[in-house]
């Protein structure tokens, strides 16, 4: 059996990360993000606008909550593509 393949979301970020995984299909890591206090996009976003060692970090962190390679590129793909449809991170945190 195969699967269909997964196709991005065009709609901007909800604020909840445990709903960015419903909708990315990953929702099996919902519990390991809650353990580790991953639960809003709005950090996660934040750590990749810290440039290179942002996004490192961002990716060992998601390693440690149990995500393979191709679910940890899928979450930074979603959150670096689809922020764009988002109110800009300066914006919300100058508010």
């Amino acid at each position: 059996v195969v699967a269909a393949p997964f196709e991005m979301p065009r709609t901007p970020l909800p604020a909840s990360a445990l709903d960015l995984l419903d909708e990315l299909q990953l929702g099996k890591y919902k519990q390991r993000f809650v353990r580790e206090d991953l639960t809003d996009v709005a950090v996660l976003i934040s750590m990749l606008q810290l440039g290179e060692s942002g996004a490192a970090d961002l990716r060992t962190m998601l390693r440690e909550a149990g995500m393979t390679l191709g679910h940890r590129e899928r979450m930074l793909l979603a959150l670096s593509t689809r922020a764009q449809f988002d109110i800009p991170m300066r914006s919300r945190l100058n508010a």
